[in-house]
């Protein structure tokens, strides 16, 4: 006669607490009876290591004590483990544990299996399971006819179905895939499935005789990844199909072969590693066209075309870091072909530099590769080495402060002129407030530079310049400061400098190779040297003048206007025609910055000729909206300037947008426009993107107008699915 628990545990219904020790401990049935007879109190502590712990609204012994029934809210664990049902039926002397109705079986990865039916072991590692729907630790479904679990990590799945999407009641997921079995090994964090059918919206798209992928828990693992596919009216049908690798924690591999119809063959490859201190990384591609002519016909021969592109950043101790990045291409056109980059020159950069709270020492190194038609690259500098040395004093006297400057530059040609360099300035600083609010900052500088150059055209022995550049600048500003009772601050700022230096300071044996690029701005107004770089030194005397306003309030919101200008007084300007230097009076520099959170960001800056008030520079650039729709617009407005006046008037505007449609979907489109009539649209594109748990479509549709020697306008379509766990 079955025997009953009920009188020694007190009162029915109350909640059960039995600790059952299992394996080879279990040495005879009075050990496990004495646990059982006695109630354990609810906050009492976890069992330890190795016992099973079970919890039911009732529990009674049959058949001599040799098995054990729980009924009612049903809840054991073991090791991590746990297993919910209406009964569980637990025999000692098989070992067997056999639950039925709503039965919820957990591991410790997170995964639920819910059945009707299930027996297992008493480790709940093992065991057979009928009619088994799971769910896997990221929401992912599993549902089969039947299952066996076994060593505790390992499910065998007979005519099984998966699916990530979630599913409503009565419906189809998106897609799912069916087979006849399905293996999941969570050592290997893997789900193997043979004779699989992808369905969706419950018709069959495609049959695999096998299919592999890792599980939810799995971040990387070697593998297909998503196709991409593509059509262009120059590279024609394009089908791409990455392979990731990842042999080790630290290394990993991308290799995409690239089929087009017009142009064969791409292979691209990027390969990532961390070594502890530093990362780097490199991605490149080959493809082997047919070549072409001037007028781009191909030829009967083919070519190799590619790219290497690379960087490595390293942490060599507490204040020294060093890196690379390298780019390389095997002809002008070929990154802009293949959409890879819009670059018009290439920049390869190896350094090394220490920092700390006073100093900064750095170590470059230089080559440079140009990508215009118009480049002759023996004629593109190589620079070997750069050294810069910075050098700041703490306060002292008067809170003044020394600080040091240096540089040595190396810079050679294969075709030109090789130039070698030595600058070194000392500075002395001295601010000061008065009673009034006033700031001062009185600043003396010697500055010294010495040249060496090789001009093959002017003679065959390097020439020896040098200068020396003593100058005396005094810096000012007054702020006013108000605040307002809504919490707006406003403060009113005139900013004035004088700095005094000779006349002359540029002889004419030093060539400019650093300061070519002059660019006039609210960036550099007030700087006592507006020269980009060494080799060009302002000379004379000027003063500049502006006024600033700046507001600032508690909620975020941010603004600020610049109106300014420099006047010399003695002495030429050293900077070029159109620069908005090159006069006694400079343009008049105006800017303006508006960021109010989540709705605006506008920054503007425009030069004005000092004579006419006519727009030499006029550059916008406004960011509006939340993050779920927004606005960019970038408008660039730029009168011929610099050392090279062969450059056209430039006037073009950009326009992006991003709009959320739904929880789902979302769609982005941008274009540049030249004014110039004969330059007209430069480039647009359109997108449209669908992401939901389980799937992610994108498509993308491409117009490019750019024309430069076999680069024609073109137009292209890329379109993009990605599977949760299948690559996405």
């Amino acid at each position: 006669m079955a025997q009953s628990s009920d009188v020694r545990v007190g009162q029915a219904r109350r909640s059960l607490r039995a600790a059952l020790l299992i394996g080879t401990a279990l040495a005879g049935i009075a050990p496990a009876r004495a646990a059982l007879a006695q109630e354990t109190p609810a906050e009492a502590a976890q069992p330890p290591k190795g016992w099973l712990n079970i919890e039911a609204d009732t529990g009674r012994y049959i058949e001599n004590g040799d098995v054990f029934i729980a009924e009612g809210n049903v809840h054991i664990t073991y090791e991590g483990r746990t297993l919910d049902a209406d009964r569980v039926e637990y025999s000692q002397a098989t070992g067997q544990v056999k639950a039925t109705g709503n039965v919820v079986l957990r591991d410790p990865s997170g995964a639920a299996f819910t059945t009707q039916e299930v027996e297992l072991t008493d480790d709940l590692r093992e065991g057979v399971i009928k009619g088994l729907q799971a769910v896997l630790g990221d929401g992912s479904q599993l549902a089969a006819q039947s299952a066996r679990r076994t060593d505790g990590n390992r499910t065998v799945l007979s005519y099984a179905v998966y699916s990530p999407c979630n599913v409503c009641d009565g419906e189809k997921p998106l897609w799912q895939v069916k087979a006849r079995r399905v293996v999941h090994d969570q050592a290997e964090h893997t789900l193997r499935y043979k004779d699989a059918v992808m369905e969706v919206k419950g018709v069959p798209v495609f049959y695999l005789p096998y299919l592999e992928h890792p599980d939810p828990t799995v971040d990387r693992r070697t593998g297909l990844l998503t196709p991409g596919f593509s059509t262009d009216s120059e590279l024609g049908i394009g089908v791409e199909m990455p392979f990731y690798w990842a042999p080790s924690d630290s290394v990993d591999f991308t290799l995409t072969p690239k089929w087009t119809t017009n142009e064969g063959i791409i292979l691209g490859g990027e390969y990532r590693q961390n070594v502890g201190f530093g990362t780097h990384e490199f991605s490149g591609s080959i493809t082997r066209p047919k070549d072409r002519d001037e007028n781009n016909m191909r030829l009967d021969d083919h070519i190799i075309r590619g790219h290497l592109f690379g960087n490595g950043r390293y942490n060599l101790g507490n204040t020294w870091r060093g890196g690379f990045d390298v780019a390389y291409t095997t002809d002008d056109t070929y990154l802009r072909r293949y959409d890879i980059s819009r670059a018009d020159s290439l920049t390869n950069n190896f350094f090394v530099d220490h920092i700390s709270e006073q100093e900064l020492l750095s170590i470059d190194a230089y080559a440079f590769q140009g990508l215009r038609q118009e480049d002759v690259q023996a004629q593109i500098p190589v620079i070997l080495p750069m050294i810069d040395y910075q050098y700041r004093s703490l306060p002292g006297w008067m809170n003044s402060v020394w600080s040091t400057e240096s540089n040595f530059l190396a810079l050679n040609r294969s075709d030109g002129i090789d130039m070698y360099r030595l600058s070194g300035t000392g500075s002395w600083e001295l601010p000061f407030t008065n009673q009034l609010g006033q700031q001062f900052r009185l600043t003396a500088s010697m500055r010294g530079d010495l040249y060496v150059v090789n001009d093959p055209e002017r003679s065959t022995d390097a020439d020896a310049e040098g200068r020396l550049a003593p100058s005396l600048a005094m810096d000012w500003s007054w702020p006013f400061a108000r605040s307002t009772s809504n919490g707006l601050q406003h403060i009113i700022e005139p900013i004035a400098s004088l700095v005094v230096a000779p006349n002359e300071s540029n002889p004419e044996d030093i060539p400019n190779e650093d300061s070519i690029d002059v660019q006039f701005s609210e960036l550099n107004l007030f700087r006592h040297n507006r020269s980009p770089g060494f080799d060009i030194l302002e000379s004379g005397t000027r003063v500049n003048y502006g006024v600033r306003y700046s507001l600032i309030d508690d909620s975020g919101i941010q603004g600020s206007m610049l109106v300014g200008q420099s006047w010399r007084l003695s002495g030429q300007s050293p900077f070029p025609a159109n620069s908005g230097l090159d006069n006694d009076r400079s343009d008049i520099i105006t800017s303006m910055m508006l960021s109010v959170p989540g709705l605006i960001e506008l920054h503007h800056s425009m030069r004005l000729d000092e004579s006419d008030l006519s727009i030499e520079k006029n550059q916008v650039q406004i960011y509006a909206g939340p993050e779920d729709w927004n606005l960019q617009l970038g408008y660039l407005d730029v009168s011929a300037q610099g050392f090279d006046t062969s450059l056209p008037h430039r006037e073009e505007i950009n326009l992006g947008a991003y709009a959320k449609l739904s929880d789902q979907w979302s769609a982005n489109g941008s274009i540049i426009q030249s004014f110039d009539k004969n330059v007209g649209t430069i480039e647009w594109a359109v997108g449209v993107a669908y992401q939901s748990r389980c799937i992610r479509l994108e498509t993308t549709l491409r117009r490019n107008y750019a024309e430069d020697r076999d680069i024609r306008p073109s137009t292209s379509v890329y379109f993009k699915i990605a599977l949760a766990n299948l690559g996405m």
